[in-house]
């Protein structure tokens, strides 16, 4: 009788209004939480990444035509000398190729020139066991830049008519590179292992570099172009004085970060303050719906607890239909969460990112706090209502 009595008075359109309200606003909250904490991951990276700077020397107009913008010994020497006034805890240098090289695949169908360098292992982000070679080894294992890839599926791939490859993909093609110099020709096979997101470039091992440069250098070694420093702060006053007064120039690190975090964030933000809005609104929409509810099945009602009925039986009632009505829109949001977390790995896959299938740890708990949250408050407002009522 109670049922059949609040339906009566209960209008649909105000109840399904909160309840598109509610789903839409917990689903745009959750989904803009996890989004940011995807993005932070793939836009900080490794965060012991932040402590290592790459500096190299202006190119001016002299160096095009005398001579190249490398660092000399007493250059180096000085730097490593500076190590405890600037905080730098090591300098590696980076060795490049004096020969030719390319890269090729028939199965692909491309051709390229490419540069290798090498730096001291100490120095990598990537601590692999297959990052080794010896002298004999046809394979050369190679680590490239995180940013490059995405450079060849976004502009070279797109403007060759090439596959796009994500990172674990990748990884199973190999290539053939080509290695000239001093009159001699060998071919090896090239096989990426790892995408590093401290340094930009294409690293090969270190003794790999030496036997080629030592076998096919037919270019003089003028000595290291770039020079990794791993420091305490990178923003330290002494360091950043250091460096303008020798005119040497720090690279700017990853192709994406800084303005682009911004503008992410800024979006990310946006989208998260419209969903907790938007669940605020259904929140009071809620509320007002229950009380209007027991203001017009007043009459009834009373006449209902005359005959026995006791006032728990009512909240229990009114409860009951709304824990039904919140567990259909928890249900949705959660549907609509895995469904959404699929389409976006299937996306970043294909960009070449990676990212963890399940959501993350301080989402989730947002998300089981705020349907807590939501339905105590919801249950708090039908019994003070019943109780004020009657």
């Amino acid at each position: 009788m109670l049922k059949k009595l609040f339906e009566k008075n209960r209008k649909p359109g105000q109840i399904l209004g909160a309840a598109c309200g509610a789903f839409i606003g917990l689903f745009l909250l959750l989904f803009a939480l996890q989004v940011y904490f995807d993005f932070q991951n793939i836009l900080k990276g490794d965060n012991e990444s932040d402590n290592y700077i790459t500096i190299n020397k202006p190119v001016s107009l002299i160096n095009t035509f005398l001579g190249k913008s490398v660092f000399s010994p007493d250059n180096i020497q000085q730097l490593e000398a500076q190590s405890q006034a600037m905080g730098t805890e090591g300098v590696g240098i980076f060795t490049a190729n004096r020969f030719k090289v390319s890269a090729s695949s028939r199965m692909m169908g491309f051709y390229t020139e490419l540069f290798f360098e090498s730096i001291p292992e100490s120095f990598l982000d990537i601590q692999d066991p297959s990052f080794r070679w010896v002298e004999g080894q046809n394979e050369i294992p190679i680590i490239m830049s995180k940013d490059y890839l995405a450079l060849y599926n976004f502009g070279f791939a797109l403007s060759q008519g090439l596959p796009q490859f994500t990172p674990s993909t990748i990884r199973q093609v190999s290539v053939e590179i080509t290695i000239n110099g001093k009159g001699r020709q060998q071919t090896f096979a090239g096989r990426i292992i790892g995408f590093s997101e401290r340094i930009n470039s294409i690293l090969v091992p270190e003794r790999f570099m030496k036997y080629a440069n030592s076998n096919f250098g037919d270019q003089p070694d003028i000595g290291a172009s770039r020079l990794l420093l791993k420091v305490k702060n990178p923003y330290d006053k002494n360091l950043r004085r250091y460096l303008d007064d020798k005119g040497y120039e720090i690279s700017s690190g990853r192709l994406i970060g800084g303005r682009l975090t911004t503008i992410l964030n800024a979006v990310i933000s946006s989208v998260f303050m419209i969903g907790f809005l938007l669940m605020i609104l259904s929140i009071l929409v809620f509320i007002l719906n229950y009380q209007l509810i027991i203001s017009k099945s007043a009459p009834d009602i009373k006449l209902l607890l005359q005959i026995g009925y006791r006032p728990a039986q009512i909240i229990d009632i009114l409860r009951g239909s709304l824990l039904k009505l919140l567990g259909s829109v928890f249900l949705l949001v959660a549907s609509a969460l895995i469904v959404s977390r699929w389409g976006i790995l299937t996306w970043m896959e294909k960009q070449g990112f990676e990212l963890t299938a399940s959501y993350h740890l301080m989402v989730i708990a947002a998300g089981f706090s705020l349907m807590v949250l939501i339905t105590l408050i919801n249950y708090s407002n039908i019994k003070k209502s019943v109780l004020q009522e009657y």
